[in-house]
């Protein structure tokens, strides 16, 4: 998606607009249109505004881009947990006859802590290694399942074979999640790290935003410019 700049009148591609993540995706999912008055390229900010403004907005800018599709990446990854967590502890949900043999140490005191998963801080590395620790429990759990296994007491209002169980459990979106839980897993903790990597390395950004080489001689010095602000 292309835009053209109310400064240089040139066109290019959106993401040299640094625009708010909501214009952002309205504008490269052809939802709404931007003002070319409004729309400086990055070359027409840097010359109107100076290095220091540009590196702070577009340091923003990257920051919303990875905050948000880390957001999404969480989402991948405890999306299956929430269904997990009913499945084991509500009275009728699908394990809960495994609640003591398996549900205790798969759900139980989990890492991340309020009624919805969705929202407050994202998980971090521990949290995400105790995840994936209990995935693997869970994955040994259903192998069992699957390999014939019956609870201790079958309930009374609970007569299914194993194969209707996980015939229900198992549909189409939580198999994927089964399925794909350490890709998910590997997404986030590549975001992270990128997330880390642009807020450590904020002169390497504006190079690369720019289309010069970090390392090379015409590399941006932000240090020189920042002490002239001051």
């Amino acid at each position: 998606r292309i835009i053209r700049c109310g400064g240089c009148a040139k066109w290019y591609e959106v993401a040299w607009f640094r625009l708010s993540i909501n214009a952002y995706k309205d504008v490269y999912n052809l939802v709404r249109e931007i003002d070319p008055r409004d729309s400086r390229c990055n070359q027409c900010f840097l010359r109107e505004h100076g290095l220091v403004a540009f590196r702070r907005h577009l340091i923003a800018f990257a920051r919303s881009l990875m905050l948000d599709a880390l957001d999404r990446a969480r989402f991948q990854v405890l999306y299956g947990w929430e269904q997990l967590r009913n499945d084991f502890c509500l009275p009728f949900g699908d394990f809960a006859n495994y609640w003591a043999e398996y549900g205790r140490s798969i759900v139980s005191d989990f890492p991340i802590q309020g009624e919805n998963l969705f929202t407050g801080p994202f998980p971090t590395i521990h949290q995400l290694d105790e995840l994936s620790r209990r995935y693997t429990l869970f994955k040994i759990f259903i192998e069992r399942i699957y390999q014939g296994l019956r609870p201790v007491r079958q309930t009374i209002l609970d007569s299914r074979s194993n194969e209707e169980v996980m015939s229900t459990v198992m549909r189409s979106w939580f198999r994927i999640w089964y399925e794909d839980y350490h890709l998910y897993d590997r997404t986030y903790r590549r975001l992270l790290d990128q997330l880390k990597w642009i807020e450590e390395h904020e002169e390497e950004v504006v190079s690369y935003a720019l289309e010069v080489d970090p390392w090379g001689p015409e590399s941006y010095h932000l240090e020189a410019e920042v002490e002239e602000e001051r």
